[in-house]
């Protein structure tokens, strides 16, 4: 059984041990404030994994996460600017309520998720296609949307205080050990998550691998839409937190996510065929990347140092996940075709 662990859980096992490594190294980065950063960082994108890792588990590849995070992020900051922002980018527009801006994002959620569906299901293009098709365009509407007539790139910033307050408002003060409202809204996140996808009978629908080739198209669609309508509102959300932690968003933004995301997932024993994982051991992973990154940027490691690491655990994630898949296809109520694997 100790060993079955261990080589499940090999590579989380040697970043901890890296980490400590660096903490023997550099005893000042074994602190609560640097505990806290880790954690700020990486809320939003341990968020954007649950979605992820949902899409993973149901033999979806959807590399999408980011480029629709980003753009949400975007417009949400965009309908946020309070009316003493130096630049703003609608001056004749009132800055806009939070549930207004959030129900903004809401809407490019479910329709990122509508054309996904419609791909996959009715164009038969394999999920990793379509999503990086549609990231693509994301990220394009992004500088078309950012930018100005006279030439270059707007940034946006000087937000209001209800936008501003999803990435800075902290419970107990401002000091070291105050906790951020989004480790809240994770942990609260995570624990519905792990209800729904185990001990819920809706969630044996969407706890598997799908079969593409059913030829129930209009059961498989619904079934496909409830799916990335859920991750995309998870990814929209991530955004607007990012947008809000970092207080300046322009092109470019959060362009670094989906590596993380994807690299975090991975080493968190979700297998890349999918049919394997949850959505906890997803953040767990997300995390551990989130903290070697922050710990190679403190030890002054050189960004190509960073990436070189982070890839190489991404291959051996893959490498490693030799177990076949676990779960069979699972139907969908209107859907009562055997799945032709079996």
């Amino acid at each position: 059984m100790i060993q079955t662990f261990f080589k499940r859980f090999a590579l989380e096992i040697a970043v901890i041990l890296a980490l400590v490594v660096i903490c023997a190294v550099e005893p000042g980065f074994l602190s609560m404030r640097n505990f806290r950063n880790i954690l700020m960082i990486a809320c939003p994108l341990m968020i954007m994994g649950i979605g992820f890792s949902i899409c993973l588990i149901n033999g979806i590849h959807d590399f999408s996460c980011a480029s629709i995070a980003a753009l949400a992020g975007v417009i949400a900051a965009s309908l946020s600017q309070s009316e003493e922002a130096s630049r703003k980018m609608f001056s004749d527009v009132i800055t806009l309520p939070l549930p207004a801006v959030l129900g903004v994002a809401l809407v490019i959620a479910l329709a990122a998720a509508l054309l996904h569906s419609v791909f996959t299901t009715f164009g038969k293009v394999p999920s990793f296609i379509s999503s990086i098709a549609l990231g693509g365009a994301f990220t394009g509407i992004i500088s078309f949307y950012l930018e100005l007539p006279e030439g270059g790139y707007r940034v946006l910033s000087g937000f209001s205080e209800g936008f501003s307050a999803l990435g800075s408002l902290f419970f107990g003060g401002k000091g070291v050990y105050a906790f951020p409202l989004q480790a809240v809204i994770l942990i609260a996140l995570l624990a519905a998550f792990f209800v729904v996808m185990n001990y819920l009978k809706i969630g044996t629908y969407f706890n598997g691998l799908q079969n593409f080739n059913a030829p129930n198209k209009l059961a498989l669609f619904i079934k496909i839409f409830i799916i990335f309508a859920l991750a995309n509102v998870l990814y929209t959300f991530a955004g607007c937190l990012e947008a809000s932690r970092q207080n300046r968003v322009g092109v470019g933004f959060w362009s670094d996510a989906l590596f993380s995301v994807v690299a975090g997932t991975l080493l968190g024993t979700v297998s890349v065929k999918g049919g394997k994982g949850t959505v906890i051991h997803a953040a767990v992973g997300i995390f551990l990347i989130s903290a070697l990154q922050y710990a190679l940027v403190f030890i002054g490691a050189q960004s190509g140092i960073q990436k070189i690491a982070i890839c190489a655990l991404m291959i051996a994630a893959v490498i490693v996940d030799r177990t076949q898949t676990s779960r069979r296809a699972t139907p969908f109520p209107l859907e009562q075709e055997k799945n032709p694997a079996e």
